[in-house]
Formats: structure tokens, C-alpha cells, sequence
């Protein structure tokens, strides 16, 4: 398990974006998948506000905000 340093999160709903939310706070690159590029770009939002809500709370900083941010792509 050691060895894992990018996933896969099949569907951009609530579910989908926490898990991939939870994964890039955590350095692991992702690429978030879903048929609908509306959900993807909303999903894209979510985490980016999630994450900024992290910083507010001063459980990460906006570095550690912006290289989570980076290791997150999505596609269809």
C-alpha cells in the first residue's frame, strides 16, 4: 500500500468530492472522474472551497491549500 500515490474517484457528487478532497489533503494525486463536466467543474469548486475552509480554521496552510489543489484533475 505503501507504493499508492495516485487514485482514481469514480463520480463527482458529494461523496465522490470528499473522498477526493480527504485524498489530496493527504499528497496523493487524483483524478476525479464523472460524465458530466458541469458536476466536474462544480466538484473542482467544492474542494477548492473545502480546503479553503481548512486554512481558515488554521488546520492547513495556503501552500499545503495550493499543492492539494494540484494534485487534483478531473476528466470524463
Amino acid at each position: 500500500m505503501d507504493d499508492i500515490d495516485t487514485m482514481g474517484v469514480v463520480g463527482a457528487g458529494q461523496m465522490g468530492q470528499g473522498i477526493a478532497q480527504v485524498a489530496v489533503s493527504s499528497g496523493y494525486e487524483v483524478v476525479l472522474s464523472d460524465i458530466d463536466e458541469d458536476a466536474l467543474e462544480a466538484a473542482e469548486a467544492n474542494i477548492a472551497d473545502g480546503l479553503e475552509e481548512l486554512v481558515a480554521r488554521e488546520t492547513m496552510t495556503d501552500a499545503e491549500r495550493t499543492e492539494a489543489i494540484e494534485c487534483l484533475s478531473s476528466t470524463t
